[in-house]
């Protein structure tokens, strides 16, 4: 995530950056506490970025599922484009869930931009309360 006063070239988060996202799409095991309980090493089930711009009051958003590292439109967005508040994510699919560019990160909802971690510890004990609390307009939009 990156929320600055001057516009920044994704790539310089995305591509450049020590930890970029390429970086930790195939490195990932440098940030503090690490460990292989609920992190992977190499997160190559996908990847997002996405950005606010002056063009429109909705954000844009590029997903996709295959690794960060081999996609060569990533490349070209984040060498052309800048912006001030830039989210970026990369994807390690928990055992037994699907690949796909639904469940990639960033997620867009009108003009809102968000990411979460993807694991609740014993989430099956919590879900059919959390659900009760969505109105039916939020409900009806779980993917």
């Amino acid at each position: 995530f990156l929320l600055s006063s001057r516009d920044v070239q994704l790539a310089e988060l995305v591509l450049k950056a020590e930890h970029s996202m390429v970086h930790q799409s195939y490195n990932a095991n440098y940030h503090p506490g690490f460990s292989t309980h609920n992190n992977a090493t190499l997160n190559a089930d996908g990847f997002g970025v996405g950005w606010y711009h002056t063009c429109s009051s909705s954000p844009a958003l590029f997903k996709a599922v295959e690794p960060a590292w081999n996609n060569l439109n990533l490349r070209e967005v984040c060498s052309s484009t800048k912006s001030t508040c830039i989210l970026a994510h990369v994807r390690a699919a928990s055992l037994g869930s699907v690949v796909s560019r639904e469940n990639c990160h960033p997620f867009k909802y009108g003009r809102l931009l968000f990411c979460h971690n993807g694991h609740i510890e014993q989430f099956d004990t919590i879900k059919r309360d959390i659900q009760l609390l969505l109105k039916q307009f939020a409900f009806n939009h779980i993917q």
